[in-house]
C-alpha cells in the first residue's frame, strides 16, 4: 500500500538569475505541491519564473515572469496541486540575482 507523507520541499532556498533546481522528485516517488510562497528579499521589483523540468529534460513554464514588488510575498497559486513524477524537478529564476526565498510544501507518495 502506498504511503503519503507531508514534506517540506523547499525551505527558504535563494532564487537567482539563472534557472536552478529548487526541488527534484526522488526515485520511485510521486510528489504533489500544496503551497508555494516566494518572498522578495531585495529593495527593487523583480520578475519570477518557475518551470517544471520533465524527466526527459524538456521544460514547461508554470509561472512566467510574475512581477513581485520589493519585500512582497507571492503565493504561487499556479503551483498548488502540481504533480512531480520521479526524476522531475521544479526550477525557478528571477530577473534580478539573489532576489527571492522559496518556501514550498506538499506530499510525497511512495
Amino acid at each position: 500500500m502506498a504511503q503519503t507523507l507531508p514534506i517540506e520541499l523547499c525551505a527558504g532556498q535563494l532564487i537567482n538569475a539563472v534557472p536552478t533546481n529548487i526541488y527534484v522528485a526522488p526515485a520511485a516517488a510521486l510528489v504533489t505541491i500544496r503551497r508555494a510562497v516566494f518572498t522578495s528579499i531585495i529593495t527593487v521589483p523583480a520578475l519570477l519564473t518557475v518551470q517544471k523540468v520533465l524527466s526527459g529534460g524538456s521544460t514547461l513554464i508554470i509561472i512566467n515572469q510574475a512581477p513581485i514588488s520589493a519585500g512582497e510575498q507571492y503565493i504561487a497559486a499556479a503551483l498548488a496541486n502540481l504533480v512531480l513524477q520521479a526524476g522531475e524537478s521544479l526550477q525557478a529564476f528571477s530577473s534580478v540575482a539573489s532576489s527571492f526565498n522559496a518556501f514550498i510544501s506538499g506530499f510525497q507518495s511512495q
